[in-house]
């Protein structure tokens, strides 16, 4: 196998997100495949396949839904129009549906507490903060709209968790900052964080009151500046939510 073929085969098979499944399973998101992973035994079962608009393209951050689906968005690093970039909701029977286009990195999926919310974001483009109106019950994903736009000062927008005041919690990668925003878009908190590249907030442990923080690279690097962070919070958090199958 050549140098070039095996590091195609890795970058394949590379897990970009994953969420909670049923029976100790985890749906994990690679390349262009979405599988369910048995931990104990190893096994894994293609549940659906992407096929990109463009080569080398991949997914990258996904979330099971408050509807029992995947939410998993992909990523163009050409950054050239069109942009080939989706968002997709996964069913747990593998029906694959586009809900959004033209986007560059998709990012920062969210929901707030009583799953009427929908948060995503572009990481690259024009670097925006979308909110949609949610049905969980069937969801659908509605009335569209806008909250940030080109907000590099306050970092390009990553990944995203909800608090269960209603808060939208951003990673801010290129500012080294985690961002508060209210319903409404309006930045009304940042916590500084001594990490070079945060890309994702989630909050957890036994009172869902940590904020756990990811960074591009998150290992130790001797540095300091890489890693994963955890923060006391005031606030709890969201829970995550199981794929329904």
């Amino acid at each position: 196998m050549t140098v070039a073929l095996a590091r195609s085969v890795s970058q394949r098979l590379a897990a970009s997100s994953f969420g909670l499944a049923q029976n100790g399973r985890w749906l994990v998101a690679l390349a262009n495949d979405v599988i369910l992973f048995n931990p104990e035994t190893g096994a894994r079962e293609i549940i659906a396949t992407i096929d990109h608009a463009k080569p080398d393209m991949r997914l990258n951050d996904g979330k099971v839904g408050p509807d029992g689906a995947f939410w998993v968005g992909s990523m163009d690093g050409t950054q050239k129009a069109p942009l080939g970039g989706k968002l997709y909701r996964v069913a747990p029977d593998g029906a694959v549906t586009t809900i959004a286009t033209d986007i560059a990195i998709s990012n920062g999926l969210a929901w707030n507490a009583d799953a009427t919310r929908l948060y995503h974001s572009d990481s690259r483009g024009s670097m925006w903060i979308d909110c949609w109106d949610f049905d969980a019950a069937t969801g659908a994903a509605s009335n569209r709209r806008r909250l940030r736009d080109n907000d590099l000062a306050a970092g390009r927008p990553d990944g995203g968790a909800c608090d269960l005041a209603g808060h939208y919690w951003s990673a801010g990668p290129s500012e080294s900052r985690i961002n508060c925003f209210a319903p409404d878009g309006t930045l009304i908190g940042t916590i500084p964080v001594p990490l070079k590249n945060p890309t994702m907030p989630c909050f957890g442990g036994p009172e869902m009151k940590t904020l756990f923080v990811t960074s591009l690279d998150s290992k130790i690097d001797g540095s300091g500046h890489d890693g994963i962070l955890a923060i006391d919070m005031d606030i709890a958090g969201v829970p995550v939510h199981i794929f329904a199958r």
